[in-house]
């Protein structure tokens, strides 16, 4: 081979080499795409698989009822009481106190606990002494000495009706204590009435002066 050919070849090669290193080094090196692509796929191949919420469960879950909260019962007798009371503030005659009356014993009847029970009581009691009130009222319309009796008879009834509701309705028994004053009246009456008038009037030593007065009277 000649001198010339052959220094042609070896310039060539020269040339070569630079480009033949770049190569080696391009090869050794991952590009950061790949590097990316491959860090995610072996995370991925690596991590367990998410558990997923049972449909069955949850659906238990979201239909569990909320805790109820506790509630009184209201009594049997209230939807009576509340009628009973709403009438109470305007009833003055008669046939409107025998309403009120019939609602609160009706009330009392199918039942009230507690305070509803002592209010209703107390409520019956102020009606049925208004009602004595106005019986006594009209005493003095009847002609004969039996419909008198009669009616005095009653007004009593109604009183030891009215004093057996509320034991602490003084008026009652001071009414009681009068009536029993008058001829053919039971004095013993007398006394025992005004004897709980005066326990009851402690607070007020005018009206139990006058108690004490009635009381004496009887004796």
């Amino acid at each position: 081979m000649s001198s010339l050919k052959m220094s042609r070849i070896q310039t060539t090669c020269l040339h070569l080499v630079p480009l033949i290193c770049v190569c080696v080094l391009l090869c050794g090196v991952d590009s950061p795409a790949f590097a990316q692509e491959t860090a995610e796929k072996e995370s991925t191949e690596q991590a367990p698989p998410a558990e997923t919420a049972d449909p069955a469960e949850t659906d238990d879950q979201s239909s569990e009822p909320e805790e109820s909260k506790d509630e009184p019962e209201a009594d049997p007798g209230q939807e009576d009481l509340d009628e009973a009371v709403v009438l109470r503030i305007d009833a003055r005659s008669p046939r409107e106190l025998q309403a009120v009356e019939r609602l609160l014993q009706s009330a009392i009847k199918k039942g009230l606990s507690g305070d509803n029970s002592s209010f209703a009581k107390k409520i019956l009691g102020s009606v049925l002494l208004q009602k004595s009130q106005q019986m006594l009222g009209a005493m003095g319309q009847v002609r004969t000495a039996g419909q008198r009796r009669q009616l005095l008879d009653e007004t009593m009834r109604t009183l030891d009706e009215a004093v057996a509701n509320d034991p602490g309705l003084v008026e009652a028994y001071l009414l009681v204590a009068r009536l029993n004053s008058l001829p053919g009246g039971d004095k013993e009456e007398t006394i025992a009435a005004t004897s709980k008038a005066i326990e009851l009037l402690a607070e007020n030593p005018e009206q139990r002066s006058g108690a004490y007065v009635l009381r004496a009277l009887a004796w």
